[in-house]
């Protein structure tokens, strides 16, 4: 009896998930030969890849299952993950936004947005240089629940191993800046900047870590360096616009946050602090609308903060309007707004 597609694929996973990767990849390979799209045997040949480093060759299987079946949410959590770890971190933010704009959601997403937004991974590092995949994910981890201290530890243990490693810097420089230990922070950037100075990222880390510090011009210097090497980095754009805000040089602010909008229009934090920083032009009707676009991509207790402070000094708005606006702030986030408007 001639054996189906269906039945190879499940004595291939069976085979996959007992170790028997040989034969697995055995099953998946006679599959794509029948049908070279074919989803699942796609992307568990990927698994097969990455499993034994394989990353790049991963990719494509991956990459083909999503192009096959782009609903279901393993095949993009895969590829996403992968991309991450060959230092793909711009293919990695297009993937996942395309994955949450067909409404694809997972729980790794979130962790794959965290890592992903403070930088802890960035462009390949020369092969060698940096821990295996399986080796930082734990170390990821930790960070991600805010263990510093036990992060900062792994990291030094692994640093041991591989001396020379960007990430591992630009994580002990995270977790050191988490712990308010911002000259060690500093000194672990600057060791990331000396390794591997086309490493954007890191030198936008440190001009954060310069900004905590007060030190806005060495902040600006450092965001300049990071654009020179990524000039769409979207974080660069906007932490070099709060830096401007803080010296109250608000038209250089509101360049910056019209450059990051021009590369994200969907940056909810840019879109709020664009509209802020326009309020000091005493343009309402741009504040206001970009202040809804904020809302509108992100319900978020912050954006809604920054929005009540530019409401209380718009001209045009009656003090009814404003009050009801409050109103509907304390019942969308009554655990926060207590904090900030008390009763007397």
């Amino acid at each position: 009896m001639k054996m189906t597609l269906e039945d190879a694929l499940s004595r291939g996973v069976e085979a996959h998930q007992a170790g028997r990767l040989q034969e697995a990849e055995g099953y998946y390979i006679a599959i794509l030969t029948a049908q070279p799209a074919h989803p699942d045997a796609n992307h568990n040949m990927g698994i097969l890849a990455a499993g034994v480093g394989k990353l790049d060759e991963a990719l494509p299987f991956f990459k083909t299952a999503i192009d096959a079946n782009s609903g279901v949410e393993q095949f993009w959590a895969s590829y996403i993950n992968t991309l991450i770890n060959c230092g793909e971190t711009g293919n990695a933010k297009i993937a996942l936004g395309e994955a949450r704009d067909l409404g694809i959601s997972c729980e790794s997403f979130d962790q794959f947005e965290a890592i992903l937004n403070q930088g802890l991974v960035g462009d390949s590092a020369p092969v060698g240089q940096d821990p295996l995949p399986h080796q930082l994910h734990p170390i990821i981890n930790l960070y991600n629940q805010g263990d510093l201290q036990q992060t900062l530890a792994e990291v030094q243990q692994l640093l041991e191993q591989f001396p020379h490693s960007v990430v591992l810097y630009n994580l002990q420089g995270a977790g050191c800046a988490g712990l308010g230990d911002l000259d060690g922070a500093i000194e672990s950037f600057r060791k990331v900047i000396a390794i591997k100075p086309d490493y954007a990222d890191a030198h936008n880390n440190m001009a954060n870590i310069f900004n905590d510090r007060g030190e806005f011009d060495l902040a600006l210097d450092s965001y300049r360096a990071a654009l020179e090497i990524k000039p769409d980095c979207v974080d660069a754009h906007y932490n070099m616009g709060i830096t401007f805000n803080e010296k109250a040089q608000f038209e250089d602010a509101i360049e910056c946050f019209v450059r990051a909008i021009k590369i994200d229009p969907k940056d909810a934090e840019a879109q709020q602090s664009y509209s802020a920083t326009l309020a000091h032009r005493s343009d309402y009707r741009d504040v206001i609308k970009h202040s809804d676009l904020a809302m509108a991509l992100k319900d978020d207790p912050k954006i809604w903060e920054s929005r009540l402070f530019i409401w209380l000094y718009h001209p045009d708005l009656s003090a009814e309007a404003i009050c009801a606006e409050h109103i509907r702030w304390g019942e969308r986030f009554p655990e926060v707004s207590g904090t900030l408007f008390v009763n007397h």
